[in-house]
């Protein structure tokens, strides 16, 4: 029991540990990265507003390593800009950064104002959105200001909201108007609604996804499914223990504690089941032997009970060592046992209680003890498994008047 303890609490132990040594993984590293730079050949194309009207005109400079734009924005339209837009990907197959939960940018910016630019990361949906034209695709966006000593900028990327001009526009339903970022073709960045007019530069050395390669309720649920299947292997273990114990329990209580062999009440319904529901029923018998000491009270007179019951363990045992497996050893009453053999015949029960009977001439008895024993053999028919041990102890009775120490045979009663 104790080493039962002992196992629940390791195993208790572990769960704990693993539990916190995920927790722990989750919060301070399982971290995942795509960064996504100019060396990488993704297609560039500059856009302005002098398609719909405006004045604005933006060039793309050629610079190593950067994503470099410049913008001479002019208010001549409401909502003037410029734009440098990255293709990622195609409508067919973006970049699914549904994993990730932050946004980090390199980026200079150079111009008046309060130096404020936009980010978008555009995300594809054949549902409402047409692979020919980008300005379908939904518009995501956020306002970032790129610190003046260039050093990088982190956003959430719950900070890029649907554009609501977008929805309305393309008439976008509410199920289909929430941000998604499963299958990103497109990232733009671009002038904000701050910026003055004038001469400005954006210089992007990088966009950066950062996330989780496990969320935190994944982590939680993979916790919850280890406990459940610990929780589970113990309650199987305890459950198996429990049935382990009752069956030994009920094998204690069926056998007899001197020998060792099956009691007389432990196995009778077991017989009788197997004799009427298997054995009858494939048209096969059962031999039935009945052994009993010769003068055993005497062993007991003029030796001692001690002795009489090392005589019966020895007894008991040499009977057990000439049968099979499969048969059954009973201890029918004090010096009394029966030996039942499922599918054998009457010659091989005839057998089988001569070899028993050589084995006991064989024994080395306790105190030079020359022990010998009478059989009775009998072979089960149509009558109920009583009758036949009733016949087989008929023939030990023969036996016993015969001489004792012989074998003698009970033929079953015909059948009409």
């Amino acid at each position: 029991m104790k080493q039962q303890h002992y196992k629940t609490a390791i195993i208790l132990s572990m769960l704990g540990l693993i539990s916190i040594a995920l927790l722990l993984w989750q919060a301070l590293g399982m971290q995942r990265h795509l960064r996504i730079t100019p060396d990488q050949g993704y297609r560039v194309e500059v856009a302005d507003d002098r398609e719909i009207g405006g004045g604005s005109v933006v060039k793309r400079i050629d610079t190593p390593g950067k994503w470099h734009f410049s913008c001479e924005l002019a208010a001549k339209y409401e909502w003037p800009f410029c734009e440098l837009a990255v293709f990622v990907g195609t409508p067919q197959q973006g970049l699914d950064l549904s994993r990730f939960d932050t946004v980090e940018v390199k980026a200079l910016y150079r111009g008046p104002g309060s130096h404020q630019m936009r980010i978008f990361v555009r995300d594809f949906d054949p549902a409402y959105a047409d692979p020919a034209k980008n300005e379908t695709w939904k518009v995501q966006g956020a306002f970032v200001v790129p610190p003046a000593d260039g050093k990088p900028v982190r956003i959430g990327l719950d900070s890029f909201p649907v554009a609501s001009w977008w929805i309305s526009s393309f008439k976008i339903p509410p199920e289909k108007a929430k941000p998604s970022f499963d299958n990103v073709p497109l990232i733009q960045f671009g002038s904000s609604t701050l910026m003055e007019p004038g001469h400005h530069e954006v210089i992007v050395d990088y966009i950066e996804f950062q996330g989780k390669w496990l969320s935190r309720a994944e982590v939680l649920l993979i916790i919850a499914t280890l406990w459940v299947l610990g929780l589970s292997v113990l309650f199987l273990g305890r459950l198996r223990r429990v049935e382990r114990e009752k069956q030994e329990i009920n094998e204690a209580a069926s056998r007899d504690p001197l020998t060792g062999a099956r009691n007389r009440a432990g196995v009778i319904n077991e017989l009788n089941a197997l004799l009427d529901n298997g054995l009858r029923l494939a048209g096969k018998s059962m031999g039935v032997i009945f052994a009993d000491i010769d003068h055993f009270k005497r062993i007991n007179d003029a030796h001692g009970h001690a002795t009489g019951d090392e005589v019966l363990k020895l007894f008991a045992n040499e009977l057990q060592r000439g049968i099979r497996n499969s048969d059954y050893l009973v201890r029918w009453g004090g010096e009394e046992f029966v030996v039942f053999l499922p599918l054998a015949d009457l010659e091989q029960s005839t057998w089988v209680a001569n070899k028993l009977h050589r084995l006991l001439h064989e024994a080395q008895w306790p105190a030079g003890l020359a022990v010998t024993a009478s059989f009775g053999v009998a072979l089960s028919g149509d009558e109920p498994l009583n009758d036949t041990i009733a016949r087989a102890d008929a023939a030990l009775y023969r036996a016993k008047h015969g001489g004792r120490d012989r074998v003698e045979i009970d033929m079953p009663p015909a059948t009409e």
